[in-house]
């Protein structure tokens, strides 16, 4: 009971605080009670905590698809990294997240790897980059690295939305 009667008269002193604040210097001063300038602000009643965030499963599947299908230095890895590309820029057409979602879920699904294991994706990240690179400029050396891979119906030219994606996937692993 003491604490609602402390909480009323802390917002009475603040309204009127307010109040007065608002009013020409002429007004009556706002009002405290000696009460309510000494107590520190109680706990509010309805605590407000925020979701914590969860890693995106889709972009969860995609890094591990390439972790499980880019064998670098491997024949036709190059043609793998142009698949893997498309796939990539696929995810990116229907992904809304923005940079700090990407990073967290990259960093999330990092911390599951050892420090070897990251390394060498890093090195598989960079082979699908290059092939990405590579398709986002309209042309036949993209047309004919994707005829090349088997990816020909696979939505190319991508839009402005699904380089944009991948780009901040890149951007998060370091690669820009």
């Amino acid at each position: 009971m003491k604490k609602l009667a402390t909480v009323c008269l802390l917002c009475a002193a603040l309204l009127l605080a307010a109040c007065g604040a608002a009013r020409p210097a002429a007004s009556v001063a706002p009002v405290q009670t000696p009460a309510a300038a000494e107590a520190p602000a109680p706990p509010s009643p309805f605590p407000v905590s925020t979701p914590e965030p969860v890693p995106d499963a889709e972009l969860t599947a995609l890094l591990q698809e390439i972790r499980d299908r880019m064998h670098i230095g491997t024949a036709g890895s190059s043609l793998k990294a142009a698949g893997l590309a498309v796939d990539a820029l696929n995810w990116g057409r229907e992904s809304r997240l923005d940079l700090d979602a990407i990073c967290f879920t990259l960093d999330a699904w990092l911390d599951t790897l050892d420090p070897d294991a990251q390394e060498e994706f890093f090195q598989q990240l960079e082979s699908v980059d290059h092939s990405f690179q590579l398709l986002t400029v309209p042309g036949e050396e993209a047309e004919m690295l994707l005829s090349d891979a088997g990816c020909e119906d696979m939505g190319y030219p991508w839009n402005e939305q699904a380089v944009a994606a991948v780009e901040n996937l890149m951007l998060a692993a370091g690669l820009r």
